[in-house]
């Protein structure tokens, strides 16, 4: 460690000018506090007896004790601060500067009264460049001169502008990180754990009230973790631009998230169809607020997302409180859970706006707040479960005393409307019989149709497959049909039809048989156990029936002749009854292509010889 450290500033004042201009003019005549490792102390907080320049002013100023906090500002700083003589002599020291979301941030060292470059860092720049693969920016110091060091360090951000400085010995603090990491380590996984234990809820269940808690309990662990620099470190290390927006979108779906959780767990749309129209309103801003967070600059969009975000958690703790006056049980434990989570969230989002110190509490608050609302409200999905499966079980048990009581006034009823209900019974059946037989006969013909072949098809075939037996199909098409319309008129055309229908009905005339109006001018029969020779044979009967028709218009007769197609099919376990009538329609298809009047067939069956 303590060679890597030394290698390091040495290559940091190596790889810098040897002196330049930069920023503000040096400070001179110092006479105030300088830090240093001394007396055993492994580290030092540096929250006082640090100077900021006044650029108005022109000059540098004391800063008020207390971590530096600018807010959110456009604007650089410029801090200074000085290392006590020889205070690092027997420590490898690192300045940490424990705020992940600064943009840029270069130190320089005074010498001979000239700034000189030590270092620069800054989430603007992968991950990969940092000197410490670390979430914090560190910067290896070296041991000052016998009359001390003078250092500058310039900062600047688009987020809320506050340098946390502390100096350590580098031993030390990758120990107390390393504890740090640990912990953090169990806190994810255990928010982890119950992120998954509602995904897989939503998966069995397909409530939206667990996708919405996952999305919102998920938003805030991607914040968290991205203000605390682990984001960056493990999650998206080569994508500085989704490190400088991860606040902005991860608030944003929060808050969305959260009014879609509160609105279906307190029951809005049945209880309060005016509060539910604010929460649904409320939903659609977070997702707004997602969009733009996305398309525009951080600092154009983050100022209005956290003002959002605020009022939000109050309509959302007015929403719960309200649902709890007037009798919720899932409210109470939602009030609870969203008034501790909310008392950390606002600490952090008011320390943004530098209206309170950055301290550890407004820092990590959120995680506290954050495990405890986890907890109540995996409590109020629980208490919300049980509500839901006691009111399902009430609702039943209604059912079954309503059907009880009609049971009873039935037994009381029965002798005398028996004869009655029988009557209407056997009406009804027969109403039955009728409709389903006017449903399965075409109305213009007298014949089957197409939905009772569909349904004799699928009947024929089964049996065929399972019997392994061959099972034949004729399509017969009137030749000519639609000139015949065009000469005679419809109403001609349909005695036409008529006439063709009953001589294929009579020429069909085994029991087995099954003739039927396909569609317009087509008909289907459906011959079970015929093989290709004996189909051929009745598609010619069929044809010359037809042509043999006499059929009269205006005192003369007119020629009917039909174009006959036949497929014979030995069904295997992956055929389908349209395959039969593919290969009929393809045979019907030649016999129309041939002249017409004439009949062809087709067989995937063995033909007996």
């Amino acid at each position: 460690m303590s060679l890597r450290i030394l290698l390091l500033c040495s290559l940091s004042l190596l790889a810098a000018p040897a002196a330049a201009d930069v920023g503000p003019p040096v400070p001179v005549g110092w006479s105030g506090a300088a830090f240093g490792l001394g007396g055993g102390a492994d580290h030092v907080a540096m929250d006082h007896g640090l100077l900021v320049y006044d650029a108005g002013a022109g000059a540098w100023r004391p800063l008020a004790p207390g971590i530096p906090n600018f807010g959110y500002t456009d604007r650089e700083a410029w801090l200074a601060f000085r290392l006590a003589p020889d205070a690092l002599s027997r420590h490898e020291a690192l300045l940490a500067v424990a705020y992940p979301l600064l943009d840029e941030l270069e130190l320089y060292a005074v010498a001979d009264g000239r700034a000189v470059a030590v270092g620069r860092a800054g989430d603007r720049e992968p991950f990969a460049r940092r000197q410490f693969a670390h979430r914090h920016f560190l910067f290896p110091l070296a041991s000052p001169a016998a009359d001390g060091a003078t250092y500058l360090l310039r900062a600047r951000s688009t987020s809320s502008l506050q340098v946390p400085l502390a100096l350590w010995d580098a031993d030390a603090y990758f120990r107390a990180e390393t504890g740090r990491y640990a912990a953090y380590g169990l806190f994810y996984g255990a928010m982890l754990l119950v992120v998954l234990y509602n995904a897989i809820l939503f998966g069995v269940l397909r409530e939206r009230v667990h996708l919405a808690f996952v999305v919102h309990l998920g938003s805030f662990l991607g914040l968290m973790a991205g203000l605390q620099g682990l984001g960056y470190q493990y999650l998206w290390p080569h994508w500085p631009w989704l490190q400088e927006k991860a606040p902005a979108l991860f608030v944003a779906a929060a808050t969305g998230s959260a009014f879609v959780f509160a609105h279906d767990l307190l029951g809005l749309r049945e209880h309060s169809p005016r509060c539910s129209r604010l929460f649904r309103a409320g939903a659609l801003a977070g997702l707004a607020g997602l969009a733009a967070s996305g398309l525009l600059p951080y600092a154009t969009v983050m100022r209005p997302v956290l003002v959002a975000a605020v009022l939000g958690a109050a309509v959302i703790a007015w929403g719960g409180l309200r649902q709890w006056r007037v009798g919720g049980h899932s409210a109470r434990w939602f009030v609870a859970a969203w008034l501790t989570f909310l008392l950390g969230t606002l600490l952090m989002i008011v320390s943004k706006f530098g209206l309170l110190p950055r301290t550890f509490v407004t820092e990590n608050g959120p995680l506290f707040g954050l495990a405890a609302e986890a907890m109540l409200l995996s409590l109020a999905l629980a208490r919300r479960f049980r509500e839901h499966k006691a009111a399902r079980r009430a609702a039943q048990a209604e059912v079954l005393r309503l059907q009880q009581e009609a049971n009873r006034v039935l037994k009381q009823e029965v002798q005398l409307r028996t004869s009655e209900m029988q009557n209407m019974m056997r009406l009804l059946a027969q109403a039955n019989e009728e409709s389903e037989l006017r449903n399965r006969i075409d109305g213009l013909t007298g014949i089957c149709n197409r939905r009772a072949f569909d349904e004799r098809l699928e009947l024929e075939f089964g049996r065929a497959q399972r019997e392994q037996e061959p099972i034949s199909l004729l399509m017969a098409d009137i030749d000519g049909f639609k000139d015949f319309n065009d000469r005679h008129g419809h109403l001609t055309g349909d005695e036409c039809l008529q006439a063709v229908a009953r001589t294929i009905e009579e020429t069909a005339r085994r029991t087995t048989d099954f003739s039927a109006r396909y569609g317009g001018e087509e008909f289907a029969v459906i011959v079970p156990d015929a093989i290709p020779g004996q189909l051929a044979a009745f598609g010619e009967r069929l044809r010359r029936a037809v042509a043999d028709l006499v059929f009269v218009v205006d005192g003369r007769r007119v020629p009917v002749t039909v174009s006959v197609g036949g497929g014979t099919l030995l069904p295997g376990p992956a055929d389908t009854p349209e395959d039969l009538i593919r290969l009929a329609d393809g045979a019907l298809y030649r016999a129309k292509n041939s002249g017409r009047n004439r009949v062809e067939t087709d067989a995937v069956v063995p033909v007996p010889r």
